[in-house]
C-alpha cells in the first residue's frame, strides 16, 4: 500500500507540474504534437492519483452520433481529462457555431501593436465561411490563456467608389449605409460600433458580431480594427483580421445580386502589383474591372497594414511616375489621420506634393482630387503654435509658404509643338487635366492664407498671379475675393489681367497692410522671381536670365524693362511658355518680335502674328510660315484690324 500512495503522490506532483507550466506559459500551446503529448500525461497521472481514491466515478461522453465512450474508476477520470476542454464548453452558442467553421490559426491571428508587447495576448477574428449580402458575420476569439477586455470596434470605410451601373435614381442616393448601429459613414472614417460598451473573454471564449450593409451604385472596401486590453499589458492592443471585405451593391435591372467577399491582404498587393485583381467573383468585378483596381489603390494603406514601411519601398519603384499613384498617396494620408505613418513615407508625400510633375500625373478621379486629400492630412498633422523664428510666423503657415514655392511651376501645355494643328488644348487633355490639379491644390492653400491674414496677403497674391502660367483668373478671383470686390468677372485673356494687376499693384504697393504676410524668408523662389519683376537695370536683369530657375526668368520676361540682350540669354533656355509670354506681351518691342518671329516654336510664332506690335517684317517672314495654324492666327489678325 505505501509504494501505491508514493506512486500516486508522483504521478499527482507531474499531474500539478504539466497544469503548473500550461496555466503559466506566455504563449498559448500551438504544435500539435506537444499538446497532445501534455495531454496525454495530464490524464495519465490524474488516472493514476484516483486510482488511490475511495468512491467509483462512471462517465458517458458522446464523441459523434454513432461513437459513445463509458468508462469508470480510474479509466473515468483518464477520460474526462483528457477528452474535454472547459473553455471549449464556455463559449457562447454563436461563438461555436463560427469557430467550428474557423481558419487555421496563422490565419485568423493577424498584426498587433507594434512594437509586441511582453507576454502580449493572441487575439483574433474568426469570419464564418459564407458571407451573404447585406450581413457579414464573425467573431473576436480570445486565443490566449489570460482574460482579455475589447474595448473598441471600428468598422473603417477604406475606399468607396461609384459604379454607374443601376438606374438614374441611384445617382443621387447616398452611396453607403450601415445598419443601426452605425451612422452613414464617409470615405476613410472609422466608425465605432461598441459605442462605449466592453466585451469580457475568458481564455478560449468568443464574442459573435453581425453588422448589416446596404450598399447602392458603389463597391467598397471595408476593413475592422479591434481594440482590447489585459492585465498584463501597458497600452492597448491593435488587431485587423487577415482579409478586407469587398462589397459590391445589388442591380435588379440587371439581376445581379449584393455580394460581401473576403480578400486577403497579401494576397491583394501582389495583385496589384502586377496590374491584376485578387479572386473575386460576380459580375460587378468582372465588367467594371477598373474601378475595382482603382478601389484597391485607394485602400493600398489597409492592404499593406502591418507592413507599411516594407511595402512602401516596392510602392514608390512602380507607381510613383503613374496616375495610380494619387490615389495610393490619398489612401496613406487618410490612414496617417488614425495611426502614425514611418517618417519615411510621410517626406514621401511631402515630397510628392511638393513636386509639380508628380501632381500633374494625379487628376481628379471619382470625384475627388488626391493632392488635396494628402494637403490636408499634412497640414493637420502640423502644429498652429508660432514658430521659432524672429518673424513669429505659425508653423501651418510656413509649411504652406514651403508647399506654395516648391510647387510654382511654368505650364508644359506647349512643349510639343503641332505646327498643322490649330485645336491643340483637345490633343493634351490630360496635359490639361494635370495642369488643373496642379492649379486646385495651389488655390486650396492660398486661401488658408486668405483666412489667416485677410489683406495682409494681398502681396504674396499678386506675385503669384504675376507668376500664373495658367489661368490666371483664378487669382485674380482670389483677389477679388480678399478685397471683399463683388464684381468679378472671368476673362479669359491672360495679358489683360497681368496687364491690369501690374497697374493697380504700382497704384497701392505703399500701403503696409497688404503686406503684413512675411512670406519671403520661408518663400525663396517667389521671392527671387519677386526681385526679377521689379528690377530695372539692364545688367541685373541679364544675369537674372541666366537663373537655372525658370520660375525666375518668367519673371525675368513679364518684366516691362528687358531688351533684345536680355531676350537673347532667355531664348537659349527650353521652355517655350518664357518665349510664348514674351510674344504675347503687348508691351514687348518690335526689335524683340523680330526674333520671335523665328522661333521654332509654333506657339510663339502664332503670339506674335497676334500681337498689335508685330511690324511689317515680321508679318512678311509669318506669311510664308510653314504652319498652317501660323498662317490661320494672321489672317484672323488682319481680319479684326480691317474691322477696327
Amino acid at each position: 500500500m505505501a509504494i501505491e500512495i508514493i506512486l500516486a503522490f508522483l504521478f499527482g506532483v507531474t499531474f500539478l507540474g504539466v497544469l503548473t507550466y500550461a496555466a503559466l506559459r506566455p504563449e498559448p500551446i500551438s504544435d500539435e504534437h506537444q499538446f497532445f503529448l501534455l495531454r496525454v500525461v495530464a490524464a495519465i497521472s490524474a488516472a493514476a492519483c484516483a486510482a488511490i481514491v475511495p468512491g467509483f466515478l462512471d462517465v458517458n461522453i458522446g464523441l459523434t452520433a454513432q461513437i459513445v465512450v463509458r468508462a469508470g474508476g480510474a479509466i473515468a477520470v483518464f477520460v474526462v481529462i483528457y477528452l474535454l476542454n472547459p473553455p471549449r464548453i464556455a463559449l457562447s452558442p454563436a461563438a461555436q457555431d463560427i469557430q467550428q467553421n474557423e481558419l487555421p490559426t496563422s490565419e485568423i491571428i493577424d498584426q498587433q501593436t507594434t512594437p509586441i508587447q511582453p507576454n502580449q495576448p493572441q487575439v483574433g477574428f474568426v469570419f464564418a465561411n459564407s458571407q451573404d449580402y447585406p450581413q457579414c458575420t464573425f467573431s473576436i476569439v480570445n486565443h490566449s490563456r489570460s482574460p482579455i477586455q475589447i474595448t473598441g470596434l471600428q468598422v473603417i470605410n477604406v475606399a468607396t467608389i461609384k459604379v454607374e451601373a443601376g438606374p438614374t435614381r441611384h445617382l443621387m442616393g447616398a452611396r453607403m449605409r450601415i445598419d443601426v448601429d452605425l451612422c452613414k459613414m464617409d470615405e476613410g472614417n472609422y466608425n465605432s460600433v461598441l459605442q462605449g460598451q466592453v466585451s469580457n473573454l475568458g481564455p478560449g471564449e468568443a464574442e459573435a458580431f453581425a453588422i448589416n450593409f446596404t450598399s447602392e451604385n458603389s463597391i467598397n472596401l471595408i476593413d475592422l480594427e479591434a481594440e482590447y486590453i489585459a492585465a498584463n499589458m501597458t497600452e492597448p492592443g491593435i488587431i485587423r483580421p487577415a482579409k478586407l471585405l469587398f462589397i459590391s451593391a445589388p442591380v435588379e435591372t440587371e439581376n445581379w445580386t449584393g455580394t460581401i467577399q473576403l480578400i486577403a491582404r497579401n494576397q491583394c498587393f501582389e495583385a496589384i502589383c502586377k496590374n491584376e485583381l485578387p479572386p473575386l467573383a460576380g459580375p460587378i468585378a468582372e465588367k467594371y474591372s477598373n474601378d475595382v483596381l482603382l478601389l484597391l489603390y485607394r485602400g493600398m494603406a489597409h492592404i499593406c497594414w502591418g507592413r507599411l514601411e516594407e511595402r512602401w519601398e516596392q510602392i514608390e519603384k512602380q507607381f510613383l511616375n503613374t496616375i495610380c499613384f494619387g490615389p495610393i498617396a490619398a489612401s496613406f494620408a487618410e490612414f496617417s489621420k488614425y495611426h502614425k505613418l514611418p517618417p519615411t513615407i510621410t517626406i514621401a508625400l511631402e515630397t510628392w506634393l511638393s513636386d509639380p510633375k508628380q501632381l500633374s500625373k494625379a487628376p481628379v478621379w471619382d470625384n475627388e482630387s488626391h493632392a488635396l486629400i494628402v494637403q490636408e492630412a499634412l497640414l493637420d498633422s502640423v502644429s498652429t503654435s508660432k514658430s521659432e523664428d524672429r518673424l513669429n510666423v505659425p508653423q501651418h503657415i510656413v509649411k504652406i509658404l514651403a508647399m506654395l514655392d516648391s510647387n510654382v511651376s511654368i505650364n508644359k501645355m506647349f512643349e510639343q509643338d503641332r505646327p498643322d494643328r490649330e485645336s491643340d488644348i483637345n490633343d493634351n487633355i490630360e496635359d490639361l487635366l494635370g495642369e488643373v490639379t496642379v492649379l486646385e491644390n495651389r488655390k486650396s492653400l492660398l486661401r488658408k492664407l486668405i483666412d489667416q491674414y485677410s489683406v495682409g496677403c494681398i502681396e504674396y497674391l499678386i506675385v503669384n498671379l504675376r507668376m500664373a502660367s495658367l489661368n490666371t483668373s483664378a487669382y485674380e478671383e482670389l483677389l477679388y475675393e480678399c478685397l471683399g470686390m463683388e464684381d468679378f468677372k472671368f476673362c479669359s485673356e491672360e495679358s489683360v489681367i497681368q496687364q491690369r494687376w501690374t497697374e493697380w499693384w504700382e497704384e497701392h504697393d505703399n500701403k503696409k497692410e497688404y503686406r503684413t504676410l512675411e512670406w519671403r524668408p520661408h518663400s525663396p523662389r517667389l521671392g527671387k522671381a519677386s526681385k526679377a519683376l521689379e528690377a530695372s537695370n539692364s545688367n541685373i536683369l541679364k544675369e537674372m536670365a541666366k537663373s537655372k530657375d525658370p520660375i525666375v526668368r518668367l519673371a525675368v520676361a513679364r518684366n516691362p524693362f528687358i531688351n533684345l540682350e536680355v531676350v537673347k540669354e532667355l531664348v537659349r533656355w527650353p521652355e517655350i511658355f518664357i518665349r510664348l509670354s514674351l510674344a504675347e506681351n503687348p508691351d514687348t518691342s518690335r526689335v524683340i518680335l523680330n526674333l520671335l518671329a523665328n522661333d521654332e516654336s509654333s506657339f510663339v510664332r502664332r503670339w506674335v502674328a497676334c500681337n498689335p506690335n508685330t511690324d511689317s517684317e515680321s508679318i512678311a517672314i509669318l506669311e510664308k510660315d510653314k504652319s498652317s495654324a501660323v498662317r490661320e492666327f494672321l489672317k484672323k489678325r488682319k481680319q479684326t484690324t480691317s474691322s477696327t
